[in-house]
């Protein structure tokens, strides 16, 4: 009998791919978190950062210096940047935004002064003709300028400096802001106020301190014209003419004065604002250091700018 034939290996299973896991669906970036003024648009990350210089209110837009990433605006929701990656600006360094006559102009050490009002920056006076700058004010009729050495300024149709005056040599070294009052410059010393009559003379307004060891660190004017001044030792004045009287003192050194309402002040991690007659604490005290700020008591808001980058908080 012939032998039975080899079985045959068992079929090979039929052929089932093995199963690919669907790719993950992409995770939707959250939406920045809503604050007052901004809402949910997010800041650029140079508006993140230690590096703001100085902040400017137009009643439209809001500027944003920067000490390396030249100036931001937002408006509209929006914001858009002047830099010198996009030939916005010659250079990125910003050192003080100034409201003059209702336009906003930038000042930088580079580019001189700056008119920003039409939304690009247009040259008004060249570095050269700004070496030693201290300060500027401005009202209706005319734009000056404080320099070391006493000398004050005035900004001529032509985009020159045409000499006013000259303050007493005793306040040389010590003159650090200066604004328009009924049309004269009133110049803020660490020991007082120097205010020019309309025969030129300067008459001086000593501070009532109990010492004299303070800087002048901070001033504004309001709109009736009373000007305040901080001292570093955190006493706040205001004046009147030739009255000087004194509203109080923080416990921190001021960074800044405004007025918006009221007067605002500025201290080294916590705001104050005049309320009757003493200066009562705004919100709790923060966490960083104040560069500057600007009150917007019409939006319920106070734009900031710390050592943490800029926000906003409510107004309580």
């Amino acid at each position: 009998t012939p032998a039975a034939p080899p079985a045959l290996p068992p079929a090979p299973p039929p052929f089932q791919p093995t199963p690919v896991a669907p790719a993950p669906l992409p995770i939707p970036a959250a939406p920045a978190p809503s604050q007052p003024f901004f809402g949910n648009t997010p800041f650029p990350p140079a508006l993140r950062s230690p590096f703001i210089s100085s902040l400017a209110w137009d009643g439209r837009r809001l500027w944003v210096g920067t000490a390396n990433d030249g100036l931001w605006v937002f408006q509209d929701g929006q914001w858009s940047g002047l830099n010198s990656r996009n030939g916005g600006l010659a250079d990125d360094q910003i050192v003080a935004l100034w409201n003059l006559q209702g336009r906003t102009h930038l000042y930088s050490w580079v580019m001189g002064l700056m008119d920003l009002d039409s939304g690009r920056a247009v040259g008004v006076l060249a570095k050269d003709r700004l070496r030693d700058l201290l300060a500027v004010a401005a009202d209706r009729s005319s734009v000056l300028f404080l320099f070391q050495g006493g000398f004050v300024r005035r900004l001529t149709p032509q985009n020159d400096l045409e000499a006013v005056s000259r303050i007493p040599e005793d306040f040389f070294k010590t003159a650090r802001q200066l604004h328009l009052v009924d049309g004269q410059p009133v110049v803020v010393a660490d020991q007082g106020l120097l205010a020019r009559d309309s025969t030129g003379r300067w008459l001086v307004t000593f501070f009532p301190t109990e010492g004299r060891d303070g800087r002048a660190v901070a001033s504004a004017m309001s709109p009736d014209g009373r000007l305040f001044v901080a001292l570093s030792t955190g006493e706040i004045f205001a004046a009147t003419g030739k009255t000087i009287t004194r509203l109080g003192r923080i416990e921190q050194k001021p960074r800044s004065l405004v007025f918006a309402d009221t007067l605002w002040v500025a201290g080294t991690t916590q705001l104050y604002r005049l309320a009757g007659n003493g200066l009562t604490p705004v919100g709790p005290a923060l966490r960083e250091t104040v560069i500057g700020f600007q009150p917007l008591p019409e939006r319920q808001a106070v734009l900031l700018a710390t050592t943490a980058g800029l926000q906003a908080l409510a107004l309580p």
